[in-house]
């Protein structure tokens, strides 16, 4: 009879269990006879089954043959013969495999590895204790015994002991050597690589790319100039500049880049890679935290310039980051944690920031606001209207902070951030909320401190968000993700079917807001306007829109509001002023901002002539070139922009003359449309008939070569200006311009 099988090791009991001697011993007995029985050859087997008392039904082979194996056949045997049957069919030789090897069990595979570990464990320590020289004779006998297999568990022990444990990932890195390449193992080792923004910060003036007098330079000029327009970061009158530059490295770097862009502008695209690469770096790559970096990522959203490798704006990521991270550091959030005056202050006056950048952001992209007025900003304002610790300054930042609610409760009630919203202007609930808002607007004109605003910036602050607020009265069906110029010709364009006093009122308001935010902006000088943040831009490039919007409304062949009023609306004039005012900002490659917004502007002015009418289309995209070069020279001349060539964006011409009509003018009396080229100045009107040889790009570009100019390039056509609608409607004004 066949020997019977032992049970499997999963009936048995647990070996954790509490056993007898003589139950190990029988255990272990049967697991001997268990491994003979496996271990024995496929004769064998053979033999034990013939020697039982009843014959197989069918003789079976143990094993099959290599050709069976091969073709995955059953291998029967043949009566008499050696070969099987399938081998015999097609006198194939029958070769059988050879023995079969001894599956080893996974208890001894991990015995083995154990001494394996154990023996080179003691050599590795035996090592070591020579180095040292003093523990070779306080070594035990038993850690020099030979490794046997009866002392296993105790060998498994005593490599947990607290000696092998301190020693155990040398040991283990010794005696197991990489074998994979050197260069996989020094860019992505986890020991040798060090991280770059966590290495003391070798900044641009020890760099040498900056000199210690013109950082200190720069540094200066943004807390004598700067700062008290702009003060979501301050520091101490009498604080030392290079201790800011070891403790608050990005602020300081943000600042520099900042100032460089007024005084220095050879050094600002430098700075500004530098910075943006340190924030990028820091922030997404390391997951730096820290006070340095939310102030540094404010101060350069409110700054920003484009690298030039860089493919978008990231000024609102700079915003978001910068409030994520002051969420994850507790500033906030309300907290007992016991903070000093200064700390509370500097914390207070970080988090004020980041709620009033988000509204800002928020407002003019139409965006969900992540940081939203709570006890958190309300705590923050209570503590800098009263703490000793603060700053002149601060008053400013809180004034800017109301006002910023006031815009975030706009939002909210006219769902600013919701195109699908249903909205009507006349419904009583909209015109009380007007009504709430203006009153809170003028309460928020009497509560700022005069003595803060010697620039009028409340004046004009105020305008912008009188702007919008009314700004759902020019709606078409609540379209504020597409608050757009020409979405549709003239003619089809939406009126209101009847012209309340309401709206009399609210375009009213926005034609005054618009008119008061843009002379603001124009009577400042141009020094006091480069130290200004990109914002102020914004907000005026947002007042020509709504003047565009506006024109477009009460010029309509079929608007109702030309039989109410016919106001002065004086577009033209405006753009004019305001391109005029943006190239004297921008001259000697000052403020890269206001050049990219004057090369816009250039684009808008002339696709808004042409849509109204007051540009032909013959003129904008036909004709002849040099009629339309001698019209365009004979009205005014300007000098183009000497940044525009490093910034590679075509120059923008010089401002108008100040007899420029300020209404609208007829299509042959159009003002003048500052032209746009790659780079290079023009001269004088006198040598416009004169042709003279040119060797470079700018030569083709000369006023006095302009027979050799491609104007159909120069100027927009008919199918430019039909490209220039589609973008506007598809990215909305704000989103076009940025």
């Amino acid at each position: 009879m066949a020997l019977q099988r032992p049970l499997p090791v999963e009936t048995l009991v647990p070996f954790d269990q509490v056993r007898s001697s003589e139950t190990r011993a029988v255990l272990q007995d049967v697991d001997r006879q268990d491994s003979n029985n496996y271990s024995q050859s496929p004769d064998s087997q053979e033999d034990d089954d013939a020697s039982g008392t009843e014959k197989p039904k069918r003789q079976k082979r143990s094993r099959a043959c290599v050709a069976c194996r091969n073709m995955k056949i059953r291998c029967l045997p043949v009566e008499g013969q050696e070969a099987c049957n399938a081998c015999s069919k097609v006198n194939r030789q029958c070769i059988m495999p050879g023995p079969p090897r001894k599956r080893q069990k996974t208890v001894h595979k991990v015995a083995e590895l154990e001494k394996k570990i154990n023996a080179l464990t003691d050599a590795l320590l035996a090592k070591q204790q020579q180095t040292d020289g003093a523990k070779v004779e306080a070594e035990s006998p038993a850690k020099d015994a030979p490794t046997t297999s009866s002392s296993e568990p105790a060998r498994t022990e005593d490599t947990s002991n607290t000696s092998r444990d301190s020693y155990h990932c040398a040991m283990i890195e010794q005696a197991f050597p990489s074998t994979t390449p050197t260069r996989y193992s020094t860019t992505c080792g986890a020991v040798t690589f060090e991280p770059l923004a966590r290495d003391d910060y070798v900044d641009v003036v020890d760099r040498g790319d900056l000199t210690v007098e013109s950082a200190t330079k720069l540094f200066s000029f943004w807390r004598d100039r700067m700062c008290g327009t702009n003060p979501i970061v301050i520091f101490p009158p009498g604080a030392d500049i290079q201790e800011i530059r070891k403790t608050r490295p990005m602020t300081f770097l943000a600042i520099l880049t900042a100032a460089s862009a007024v005084i220095q502008p050879s050094a600002q695209p430098a700075l500004t890679i530098e910075l943006n690469r340190q924030i990028s770096e820091r922030v997404l790559f390391h997951g730096d935290k820290s006070l340095d970096l939310i102030q540094a990522m404010l101060f350069n959203s409110q700054y920003y310039v484009r690298p030039r490798t860089a493919r978008d704006m990231a000024f609102n990521h700079n915003i978001q980051a910068a409030s994520v991270m002051a969420l994850e550091l507790g500033i906030g959030k309300r907290s007992k944690v016991v903070r000093s005056p200064e700390e509370e202050v500097e914390f207070c006056r970080t988090w004020l920031a980041c709620y009033q950048s988000n509204i800002t952001v928020t407002t003019i992209l139409r965006l969900p606001s992540l940081v939203r007025f709570g006890p958190r900003v309300e705590e923050c304002l209570e503590t800098l209207s009263k703490s000793p610790y603060a700053a002149p300054s601060d008053k400013w930042l809180c004034a800017t902070v109301g006002l910023a609610r006031i815009a975030e409760e706009v939002s909210a009630a006219f769902d600013m951030d919701d195109p699908g919203a249903e909205l009507k202007f006349t419904e009583p609930r909209i015109q009380h909320q007007l009504k709430c808002f203006q009153r809170q607007l003028r309460l928020w004109e009497k509560t700022v401190d005069v003595s803060i605003d010697p620039q009028g910036f409340v004046r004009h602050h105020a305008a912008c968000i009188n702007l919008y607020i009314h700004e759902i009265a020019i709606h078409q069906d609540h379209n504020v993700d597409d608050f757009r110029p020409a979405a549709h010709s003239l003619e089809e364009r939406k009126q209101p079917e009847i012209v309340t006093a309401a709206h009399v009122e609210a375009l009213s308001t926005l034609l005054t807001s618009s008119h008061q935010v843009l002379d603001t902006y124009l009577s400042l000088d141009s020094d006091c306007a480069r130290t200004l943040s990109n914002l102020y831009i914004v907000w005026s490039s947002y007042a020509i829109m709504v003047l565009m919007k506006l024109h477009w409304i009460f010029n309509s062949p079929e608007s109702k509001f030309g039989a109410v009023f016919l106001p002065d609306l004086r577009t033209n004039y405006y753009i004019d002023a305001l391109l005029g005012r943006l190239s004297e900002i921008s001259a000697n490659g000052k403020n890269p901002c206001a050049a990219a917004f004057g090369f816009v502007f250039t684009k808008l002015k002339m696709w808004h002539l042409h849509r109204t009418g007051q540009l032909p289309d013959e003129e904008a995209g036909g004709g002849g070139g040099q009629d339309r070069a001698s019209s365009i020279l004979a009205q005014n001349t300007g000098e183009a922009i000497p940044s525009a060539k490093r910034m590679d964006i075509p120059g923008i011409l010089g401002p108008t003359t100040s007899n420029d009509p300020p209404t609208a003018t007829l299509p042959h009396q159009r003002p003048f449309t500052p032209g746009f080229m790659p780079g290079g100045n023009w001269n004088n009107v006198e040598s416009a008939g004169h042709h003279q040889s040119g060797q470079n790009l700018n030569a083709a570009y000369d006023a006095a070569s302009y027979g050799r100019t491609n104007w159909d390039q120069f100027n927009f056509s008919t199918e430019e200006l039909d490209m220039f609608d589609i973008y506007m409607n598809n990215s909305g004004w704000m989103g076009y311009l940025l």
